[in-house]
């Protein structure tokens, strides 16, 4: 055994060694970040923690009936995004969304925030909320695009909801809504 560790060591004094000592330490970590948990790098709130989440929007008050208007309530499955990659990745590159699945961002407020449609394969309506989980803007119909407009929101977004367009039409979704975010029962 010894001998192959001394025999490591003189091809490291190699500059061709060397590299190749480099080029396998880079393998090495890649193979095991495979096997760390995402949760162990994004440790933080319940929001981050693994599992299938759903978030439930309840519709405001109808203060003429005392009953929230329409049906209520929308509940959909959601995928987080609470780091900086999978924040700027999004629904890029997806074919599709189904009509109960969401990606839900999560914001940090009074930090300028910005979402476009570049590599969008399908249009989608954002439904912005802030710390309170109430809903501040909703954003309609926006469609794939080769030059991106850029849609800036408040500087008080908490969270982003992404979900299929049309919907927020479809359920009466609107401003005042507010959502909360719940463990998927299996």
């Amino acid at each position: 055994m010894r001998s192959r560790f001394t025999a490591l060591i003189r091809a490291c004094r190699h500059p061709r060694g060397q590299l190749q000592a480099v080029a396998y330490a880079f393998l090495l970590l890649y193979m095991l970040s495979w096997f760390l948990p995402a949760s162990a790098v994004a440790a933080g709130p319940a929001v981050n923690s693994p599992g299938i989440k759903t978030v439930v929007i309840r519709k405001q008050m109808d203060a003429s009936r005392g009953t929230p208007a329409g049906n209520g309530r929308a509940v959909f499955t959601v995928e987080v995004a609470a780091d900086d990659a999978s924040r700027e990745k999004g629904l890029s590159g997806r074919d599709s969304l189904l009509p109960d699945s969401a990606m839900l961002f999560i914001l940090e407020p009074g930090r300028p925030v910005a979402f476009w449609m570049k590599d969008m394969k399908f249009p989608i309506d954002i439904i912005v909320f802030d710390k309170d989980r109430k809903a501040i803007s909703v954003m309609k119909n926006l469609q794939p695009c080769i030059q991106c407009p850029i849609y800036n929101v408040s500087i008080r977004a908490a969270y982003a909801l992404e979900i299929n367009a049309g919907l927020t039409e479809k359920i009466g979704i609107s401003i005042g809504d507010r959502f909360s975010l719940e463990e998927r029962k299996r």
